[in-house]
């Protein structure tokens, strides 16, 4: 099925039983990443007062955890998205998780 818009361009739009849902399942998927990955960042809150204690942190310095993890995603943005634009979302997305499981195992190994 074709859709003219206002400035007279056509555009192909899935019919119900076509290609509509070859996207539900990255969709779904990525959708799931995101709540992980969430779920992870959340904890920062939850270690950083362990770390305080641990380290002997000041609050300036245990603050300086939080804001560098916020730095982390402005500084990544941009690699990300060349990273995604060369080797697709799904390759991208793969890389993102086994880079996470690493440091994951790295930083439980360290105790």
């Amino acid at each position: 099925m074709q859709i003219t818009n206002q400035a007279g361009d056509q555009h192909e739009v899935p019919t119900e039983g076509g290609k509509g849902n070859q996207y539900l399942l990255p969709f779904i998927l990525v959708t799931c990443l995101f709540f992980l990955w969430g779920m992870a960042h959340n904890l920062d809150s939850v270690l950083i007062p362990h770390l305080k204690k641990a380290c002997e942190l000041n609050n300036r310095q245990s603050t300086l955890i939080d804001t560098s993890v916020f730095f982390a995603y402005f500084i990544m943005a941009i690699p990300a998205g060349m990273l995604i634009k060369r080797f697709g979302y799904k390759n991208s997305i793969i890389t993102g998780l086994l880079v996470f499981a690493s440091r994951s195992i790295f930083v439980c190994s360290s105790d």
